[in-house]
């Protein structure tokens, strides 16, 4: 039997716009406050803070939703931990991510990354905050996205 508290810490996690049978190695999160980086919903968990030296995000994008260019200001690693996705250097070649693959983002280098079209995509973000927050940049064209898969 599942008890009152159980229940409620389900439907934290799960959200009412998020498929019940999305089970996300890590949970799903919150929904992020600030939209504007991002075509779609994208739901964020920190699993190591930001008074620690590194912080590690899990973050999970819906299906078809990617975020802008952006620059790290000290690089970032992800871990795809669930769902395919997407990433992409400035004037590099989309690469396909899957559950498992690693991302080693480079300091300085203009990318995007986030979910394909038809699944959800999850993955642990790496850095060091102490940095500085990402340079937000321009969305990717969506003609560009829709070319994929």
């Amino acid at each position: 039997m599942v008890s009152g508290a159980m229940f409620s810490m389900a439907m934290e996690i799960y959200k009412d716009d998020v498929p019940v049978n999305y089970k996300p190695l890590y949970v799903l999160g919150n929904l992020m406050d600030n939209p504007q980086h991002f075509n779609g919903k994208v739901y964020v968990k920190e699993i190591w803070g930001f008074d620690k030296p590194v912080l590690i995000d899990t973050v999970t994008f819906e299906p078809g939703c990617i975020n802008n260019w952006h620059i790290q200001k000290a690089g970032q690693t992800l871990f795809v931990t669930d769902g395919y996705g997407y990433y992409q250097q400035w004037g590099e070649p989309v690469q396909y991510l899957k559950s498992g693959d690693i991302v080693e983002i480079t300091v300085g280098v203009k990318h995007w990354h986030g979910a394909c079209k038809t699944s959800y995509f999850s993955h642990l973000a790496i850095e060091d905050y102490s940095k500085g927050q990402p340079e937000w940049l321009e969305p990717l064209l969506a003609e560009d996205y829709t070319k994929l898969d």
